[in-house]
């Protein structure tokens, strides 16, 4: 009955050569990064995950985590902690934006993507190939965009969620204007998250007591808004926006034995607005753009229900940071393109309560990056392109000591990490080819040169992380269906790595053994009238070259990980069908890095799942099952990643 509200239905395809961006708003700023390249650019690799097809994932997490090449490691439920890795990499070396604007500031190690709302994005890109810069600042080895502009051609469009675990979502888009363009967003998110586990009562080697019990204490939720202005010149263009984000996040106790009341819990409030200017866009595009950030993030445990070293900790980081680029056509082969990017970024902690006598010092960092492109179109369809970026970091904090002991640490640093990379392409009956190589180096982010309160010590002393790296991807396209073929080696040195510091409790981030991960990634695409599927495989070698666990896998890294969904589209009348099921594989990993005992890795998992829509004209409706067959999975460690859950979604464009 509510699909008959919208008026009729329409059969008509979209035309593929149509501007797909003509709805799009100032917050989509990532198709700016293209930095206005000519055809002849190398073509970067990327992988993206578009409207509806977004939206049929549980989250962000899992979203990002069926992309080849990615792994995200994540707790349970809405809000949950979750920690990616592309290629073998840490979380630190990819870059993440969100409407153009650069979550990894302040040197944190990584954005949590478990804490953004799914039902607010409306498109997400993921680039590891040539771009300028890169995919990003040296030692960023992919970035990932995301972007909330609205894909509708409505007014407004509404999206709602339902599901397990007293879980509901809400997102609203409203927007117009001509001259200036307009667009304002407001999201909600809740859920329950007492979903069910196995219990081993602290005995891991004695399946005897071993039990099931719901999780107690992880609710979770969210609120946010967004808000967007543009306007469109003869010879510049000119954006403005805003965005806001609030969550609260509980944590059950130590789940070995009893659990605690629900005491400890996050608290997080985040600003982020930019002003964009782009000028002369038909001929030697020339952008800039200026983006604050601050955020204020609190962890409190009054009651030390997850441990004797969880207490209080709370932070306010606050940004500032500077880009400006330029596309120089030198004549019709030569392209060159040069970049700068200015930041400054601090971080002050608040004074901690209880028995925990000294707090994290304050903490300022400045990074000033330059860089240049260089491009030659050798012929018509091949082209070569180089490019170098150096980025000069200086880290000042107040004298660093170590909680419990009083020792003052160095706190001053320096350093000048180098990317170097060099790519080429070209066009064949055999499809489009790409071959990069590439050198990056990675500075320590602040978090893990600062520790924190909660049993992490500082090292000031570690050295940047090193990658070498070389691809070749091949991409194939032919009516509907879309192949694309990655090969892929990669050396990591003086990999950054949370260790324990010496025979103590305590932990401290250093710079742990080389490792080095080759394989090959599949990204497999099909669309027709009647069928639409896709198939994401990595398949790897990935070892540990020196130390105790040279030859084993680092920890949580796997050899073989997987996703495919396969869609039928029957045509039925009145409303536009899809179904199908979705299925997850996670070959074996182990939690540890010197993981040479014998049956102590984590066996491989198959998680199924299955998708049904209806959409006619203006309203989708959709029911997902996910975790069918295996109602108490678990990730990494005990983190539940999820029960079996279901949920229904509606959208309505306007």
């Amino acid at each position: 009955m509510g699909l008959l509200l919208c008026g009729p239905f329409i059969t008509a395809e979209a035309d593929p050569g149509a501007d797909s961006t003509a709805n799009r708003d100032t917050l989509d700023l990532p198709s700016a990064q293209a930095q206005g390249r000519p055809p002849v650019s190398v073509p970067a690799d990327v992988h993206g995950i578009e409207g509806d097809a977004l939206q049929r994932f549980a989250s962000l997490d899992d979203a990002v985590n069926s992309l080849p090449g990615f792994h995200v490691r994540e707790e349970g439920g809405l809000g949950g902690y979750s920690e990616l890795s592309f290629r073998g990499s840490d979380a630190a070396s990819v870059e993440i934006d969100l409407d153009g604007m650069r979550l990894n500031q302040e040197g944190e190690e990584a954005p949590d993507l478990g804490k953004m709302p799914l039902l607010w994005f409306s498109g997400l890109e993921e680039r590891s190939g040539f771009d300028a810069f890169g995919a990003g600042s040296p030692g960023a080895l992919a970035r990932i965009d995301l972007s909330t502009a609205p894909d509708s051609s409505g007014h407004a469009e509404l999206r709602g969620r339902v599901g397990s675990f007293s879980t509901a979502e809400g997102a609203a888009t409203v927007h117009g204007g001509e001259k200036w363009k307009w667009t304002v967003g407001v999201e909600g998110q809740t859920a329950k998250n007492d979903f069910p586990f196995y219990n081993n009562n602290g005995t891991d080697y004695y399946a005897g007591d071993d039990a099931e019990q719901n999780l107690a204490n992880n609710a979770y939720w969210s609120r946010g808004a967004r808000a967007a202005l543009q306007h469109d010149g003869s010879f510049w263009d000119e954006s403005w926006s805003v965005l806001w984000l609030n969550y609260f996040k509980e944590y059950p106790g130590i789940p070995d034995y009893v659990f605690s009341d629900p005491e400890a819990y996050t608290r997080y409030n985040q600003w982020m607005g930019a002003w964009r200017v782009e000028a002369f866009p038909g001929h030697s595009k020339w952008e800039a753009d200026v983006q604050a950030k601050r955020l204020n993030d609190a962890y409190a445990d009054p009651g030390q229900s997850l441990g004797n070293l969880s207490y209080q900790e709370a932070r306010t980081a606050t940004s500032v940071a500077l880009n400006a680029r330029a596309d120089l056509p030198l004549n019709p082969k030569f392209d060159l393109t040069p970049e700068i990017r200015l930041s400054d970024e601090s971080v002050d902690p608040t004074a901690t309560p209880y028995n925990q006598p000294l707090p994290s010092p304050t903490a300022t960092r400045q990074d000033a990056q330059w860089g240049v492109t260089l491009q030659e179109k050798i012929t018509r369809d091949l082209s070569l392109s180089a490019e170098g970026s150096e980025e000069a970091i200086h880290f000042f904090a107040n004298p660093v000591k170590a909680f419990p002991a009083d020792t003052a640490h160095s706190a001053t640093l320096d350093l000048t990490p180098l990317a170097l990379r060099a790519g080429a392409a070209w066009r064949t009956f055999l499809g489009s080819f790409e071959a990069l190589g590439r050198y990056e180096e990675r500075a320590p982010s602040t978090a893990e040169l600062m520790g924190d309160n909660n049993g992490i010590h500082p090292n000031t002393g570690l050295d940047p992380e090193k990658t070498w790296a070389a691809s070749l991807m091949n991409e194939w396209k032919l009516s509907g269906l879309q192949l694309q073929t990655t090969a892929f080696w990669q050396r990591y040195e003086n990999p950054i790595r949370l260790g324990a510091e010496g025979g103590s409790a305590f932990l401290q981030y250093e710079n742990g053994s080389d490792y080095r991960a080759v394989g090959v990634e599949e990204d497999s695409r099909l669309e027709t009238r009647d069928v639409e599927s896709r198939v994401s495989l990595t398949v790897q070698s990935i070892q540990i070259l020196e130390g105790l666990g040279a030859g084993f896998w680092p920890a949580y890294q796997s050899p073989v990980e997987g996703h495919a969904e396969a869609f039928w589209k029957p045509r039925v009348p009145l409303a536009a069908v899809t179904l199908g099921p979705v299925v997850d594989f996670l070959g074996p990993y182990y939690n540890e890095d010197v993981n040479a005992v014998p049956g102590t890795h984590v066996d491989p998992e198959w998680e199924w799942g299955a998708h049904f829509s209806a959409k006619r004209s203006c309203m989708n409706l959709a029911f997902d099952a996910r975790n069918i067959f295996n109602r108490t999975y678990s990730d990494f460690a005990y983190s539940v990643r999820s029960g079996r859950s279901f949920s229904l979604s509606v959208s309505v464009d306007l």
